[in-house]
């Protein structure tokens, strides 16, 4: 989760282009895609050409990721399996996709190697023989440049705008401006954060650095796309596990951005369904000053996001309720006091007896004070749980048919929940 006390970039990494990019390039008609439909997501850093090796599984070995691997065939001699063998060794180093160049050594991309492709979301294109690869080389890697070369400076201009110092406000709003985004209107800054990604990763393996900066990669190249295909421009940068963005919080935003946000989340979970995705969004305004302002808000969006539903769940700063007072309390330890104080001699008897009356009771509420669904949640007998609050009731002196009591509870639960996200 992001650190509100002070800002320390960490970088994704610039996504450069995808496969998807390199389709609507009309200089680059020539390549037909054949497989792998499901992998265009995959970024592409720069073109390697694997040939002139004795041994074709030799230009393994200088793969780094993100490769787009243009196989000409020269080595293979014909033998499909070597084929195979290699995009499968190719894969797991995390390339980009692979160009088949369609002539003397490959006449036809087998069948086998179309399937395989396919069954590993890995982009497969067919280049005509007569094309020349320097050409292909040439444009690819021209864009990738030109890309990447946006990115940077996408990312300085949001850092400078959030974190950095203003000195001359005009030239922020015409780059801005270049981007399609009016720092003139209402804007406001959001916040989308994997939840609990170190745990994600043990509990997944995941302990290859380029594993996870393809989820990473992935996470905000879907997010691009998603809100590209809404024809909304944003200022995007990405922190950590994290991606920040700005946007002009229009009409249409207000009434679609929760929506939006989902269908990134359902996206990313077709190629990773276990990770979850939390997001906070702060307030609009319209003073570039006051974006700063904005950016924590998301911070305290997210924070609460989780104290209320864990994971996976989009939180906006104006629908904080009772948070935002405890958020403009501020002061940890009076908070704190105040649940140790209020729930003390549960606390205390759990601890002297190796109870879980507060764990009931904290059940008790998340399902809204609900006998049944509690009892069910708890896998308890509901007379077990009667007898529980009973003892609940006299530790506290309280009546828990009050619904002042109530109130103040829950209070402090959510008091209990915010000092401790």
């Amino acid at each position: 989760m992001l650190a509100s006390n002070s800002f320390k970039k960490e970088v994704i990494g610039n996504m450069g282009i995808t496969c998807a990019d390199m389709m609507k390039n009309p200089k680059l008609n020539n390549l037909k895609l054949v497989a792998g439909e499901t992998g265009l997501a995959r970024s592409v850093r720069w073109v390697y050409i694997a040939e002139c090796i004795e041994d074709p599984n030799e230009a393994v070995n200088w793969i780094f990721g993100n490769e787009l691997v243009i196989i000409t065939g020269h080595g293979l001699k014909g033998n499909t399996q070597i084929l195979m063998e290699m995009i499968k060794k190719m894969d797991q180093k995390n390339i980009a996709g692979i160009i088949i160049n369609i002539g003397p050594y490959i006449p036809q991309i087998p069948p086998e190697v179309i399937e395989l492709a396919n069954s590993i979301s890995l982009p497969v294109f067919e280049l005509p023989w007569q094309i020349k690869l320097v050409d292909i080389t040439q444009e690819i890697c021209s864009a990738i440049v030109t890309k990447e070369t946006e990115e940077n400076k996408l990312d300085n201009l949001l850092e400078n705008v959030l974190f950095g110092r203003i000195s001359n406000e005009n030239d922020f709003i015409k780059s801005a401006m270049h981007y399609g985004v009016n720092l003139e209107t209402d804007c406001a800054v959001g916040i989308l954060d994997i939840d609990c990604f170190y745990e994600y990763l043990k509990t997944n393996n995941i302990v290859s650095e380029k594993a996870i900066m393809e989820i990473k990669n992935y996470m905000l190249s879907t997010f691009n796309k998603v809100f590209a295909g809404y024809s909304l421009k944003i200022l995007v940068m990405a922190k950590s596990d994290s991606i920040i963005f700005l946007i002009n919080n229009t009409t249409y935003v207000k009434g679609n951005l929760k929506r939006i946000i989902e269908e990134v989340r359902n996206e990313i979970n077709t190629r990773y369904p276990d990770l979850t995705i939390s997001a906070g969004i702060g307030n609009s305004c319209v003073d570039i000053n006051e974006l700063r302002n904005s950016y924590k808000q998301a911070e305290q969006a997210l924070k609460v996001s989780r104290c209320e539903f864990e994971r996976n769940n989009t939180c906006f700063y104006n629908d904080l309720g009772i948070y935002l007072l405890l958020i403009q309390i501020g002061d940890a330890k009076f908070l704190e006091g105040y649940y140790i104080d209020l729930f003390r001699s549960v606390i205390d008897y759990d601890k002297s007896t190796n109870s879980k009356l507060m764990e009931t009771f904290k059940a008790f509420y998340a399902e809204n004070c609900n006998m049944d669904r509690t009892s069910k949640r708890l896998f308890i007998h509901k007379n077990t749980l009667k007898y529980r609050l009973q003892k609940i009731e006299k530790l506290l002196e309280c009546d828990l048919n009050d619904i002042q009591q109530i109130i103040k509870f829950d209070i402090g639960f959510k008091v209990g929940k915010f000092i401790m996200e």
